[in-house]
Protein backbone atom coordinates (compact mmCIF):
# COMPACT_ATOMS: atom_id res chain seq x y z
CA UNK A 1 0.00 0.00 0.00
CA UNK A 2 1.31 3.34 -0.80
CA UNK A 3 0.13 7.04 -0.24
CA UNK A 4 0.66 9.46 -3.15
CA UNK A 5 0.34 13.30 -2.55
CA UNK A 6 -0.42 14.72 -6.18
CA UNK A 7 -0.22 18.39 -6.81
CA UNK A 8 -2.94 19.41 -9.33
CA UNK A 9 -4.97 16.63 -9.16
CA UNK A 10 -8.73 17.90 -8.45
CA UNK A 11 -11.60 16.04 -6.51
CA UNK A 12 -13.38 15.33 -9.65
CA UNK A 13 -14.95 19.04 -9.15
CA UNK A 14 -15.77 21.80 -6.96
CA UNK A 15 -19.24 21.11 -7.57
CA UNK A 16 -18.78 17.46 -6.19
CA UNK A 17 -16.73 18.96 -3.22
CA UNK A 18 -19.74 21.33 -2.20
CA UNK A 19 -22.30 18.25 -2.63
CA UNK A 20 -20.17 15.74 -0.58
CA UNK A 21 -19.57 18.51 2.15
CA UNK A 22 -23.22 19.77 1.82
CA UNK A 23 -24.17 15.92 2.57
CA UNK A 24 -22.01 15.86 5.32
CA UNK A 25 -22.75 18.92 7.34
CA UNK A 26 -26.38 17.84 6.83
CA UNK A 27 -25.72 14.44 8.17
CA UNK A 28 -24.35 16.22 11.50
CA UNK A 29 -26.52 18.81 11.85
CA UNK A 30 -29.23 16.69 11.69
CA UNK A 31 -27.64 14.55 14.46
CA UNK A 32 -27.34 17.73 16.76
CA UNK A 33 -30.65 19.55 15.68
CA UNK A 34 -33.30 16.77 15.25
CA UNK A 35 -34.72 14.69 18.39
CA UNK A 36 -33.49 11.39 17.48
CA UNK A 37 -32.74 10.36 21.29
CA UNK A 38 -36.58 10.63 21.88
CA UNK A 39 -37.32 7.95 19.40
CA UNK A 40 -38.15 4.65 19.77
CA UNK A 41 -35.36 2.66 18.30
CA UNK A 42 -36.72 1.48 14.19
CA UNK A 43 -34.47 -1.45 13.27
CA UNK A 44 -36.52 -3.43 11.84
CA UNK A 45 -33.46 -6.54 12.05
CA UNK A 46 -33.87 -6.26 15.95
CA UNK A 47 -37.57 -6.18 15.84
CA UNK A 48 -37.35 -9.57 14.28
CA UNK A 49 -34.69 -11.40 15.94
CA UNK A 50 -34.23 -9.68 19.21
CA UNK A 51 -30.34 -8.88 18.50
CA UNK A 52 -29.09 -6.27 16.82
CA UNK A 53 -27.76 -5.47 13.54
CA UNK A 54 -24.06 -3.92 13.02
CA UNK A 55 -25.87 -0.52 12.66
CA UNK A 56 -27.89 -0.69 15.62
CA UNK A 57 -27.01 2.26 17.90
CA UNK A 58 -24.97 4.59 15.07
CA UNK A 59 -27.67 6.99 14.82
CA UNK A 60 -27.44 7.36 18.86
CA UNK A 61 -23.72 7.56 18.83
CA UNK A 62 -23.80 10.24 16.08
CA UNK A 63 -25.76 12.21 18.51
CA UNK A 64 -24.45 11.69 21.47
CA UNK A 65 -21.15 13.38 19.32
CA UNK A 66 -23.09 16.12 17.94
CA UNK A 67 -24.16 17.16 21.61
CA UNK A 68 -20.25 16.71 23.12
CA UNK A 69 -20.60 13.39 24.40
CA UNK A 70 -17.71 11.55 22.69
CA UNK A 71 -17.57 8.88 25.45
CA UNK A 72 -21.31 8.21 25.49
CA UNK A 73 -20.78 8.01 22.07
CA UNK A 74 -18.27 5.11 21.84
CA UNK A 75 -19.87 3.50 24.71
CA UNK A 76 -23.40 3.50 22.14
CA UNK A 77 -21.28 2.48 19.38
CA UNK A 78 -17.44 2.06 18.61
CA UNK A 79 -18.55 1.79 14.91
CA UNK A 80 -20.25 4.95 14.84
CA UNK A 81 -18.43 7.10 16.83
CA UNK A 82 -15.13 6.51 14.47
CA UNK A 83 -17.23 6.81 11.00
CA UNK A 84 -18.28 10.39 13.04
CA UNK A 85 -14.78 10.79 13.81
CA UNK A 86 -13.77 9.66 9.58
CA UNK A 87 -16.59 12.07 8.28
CA UNK A 88 -15.25 14.96 10.36
CA UNK A 89 -12.10 14.32 8.73
CA UNK A 90 -13.29 14.11 5.07
CA UNK A 91 -15.38 17.24 5.52
CA UNK A 92 -11.95 18.84 6.63
CA UNK A 93 -10.16 17.34 3.90
CA UNK A 94 -12.73 18.69 1.62
CA UNK A 95 -12.45 22.57 2.67
CA UNK A 96 -8.67 22.26 2.56
CA UNK A 97 -8.95 21.17 -0.98
CA UNK A 98 -11.62 23.51 -2.06
CA UNK A 99 -10.56 26.59 -0.62
CA UNK A 100 -6.84 26.15 -0.12
CA UNK A 101 -5.95 23.61 -2.44
CA UNK A 102 -3.61 20.99 -1.00
CA UNK A 103 -2.54 18.66 -3.04
CA UNK A 104 -4.45 15.54 -3.11
CA UNK A 105 -4.16 12.36 -1.72
CA UNK A 106 -4.49 8.72 -3.67
CA UNK A 107 -4.11 5.26 -1.88
CA UNK A 108 -2.72 2.85 -4.41
CA UNK A 109 -2.90 -0.84 -3.18
CA UNK A 110 -2.05 -3.80 -4.75
CA UNK A 111 -4.28 -7.00 -4.48
CA UNK A 112 -2.76 -8.19 -1.72
CA UNK A 113 -3.30 -5.29 0.45
CA UNK A 114 -7.27 -5.35 -0.84
CA UNK A 115 -7.57 -8.29 0.90
CA UNK A 116 -5.80 -7.66 3.73
CA UNK A 117 -7.97 -4.51 4.19
CA UNK A 118 -11.09 -6.28 3.29
CA UNK A 119 -10.57 -9.59 5.85
CA UNK A 120 -9.51 -6.96 8.44
CA UNK A 121 -12.26 -4.74 7.92
CA UNK A 122 -14.74 -7.68 8.36
CA UNK A 123 -12.81 -8.89 11.64
CA UNK A 124 -13.63 -5.19 12.93
CA UNK A 125 -17.11 -5.09 11.58
CA UNK A 126 -17.66 -9.19 13.46
CA UNK A 127 -15.92 -7.92 16.73
CA UNK A 128 -17.87 -4.50 16.66
CA UNK A 129 -21.23 -6.40 16.46
CA UNK A 130 -20.23 -8.80 18.89
CA UNK A 131 -19.93 -5.76 20.94
CA UNK A 132 -23.30 -4.47 20.76
CA UNK A 133 -24.68 -8.17 21.34
CA UNK A 134 -22.90 -8.31 24.80
CA UNK A 135 -23.79 -4.96 25.42
CA UNK A 136 -27.52 -5.10 24.74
Amino acid sequence: MRIEIIRGLPLESRGLRAFLGTIGLMAIAAARFFPFDQMPPICTFRRLTGHPCVGCGMTRSWVHFAHGRAADAFVQSPLGAVLFLAMIGALLYLALRSFTGIPALRVRMNPVSWWVLGGTSVVLVAIHWLYLELSG
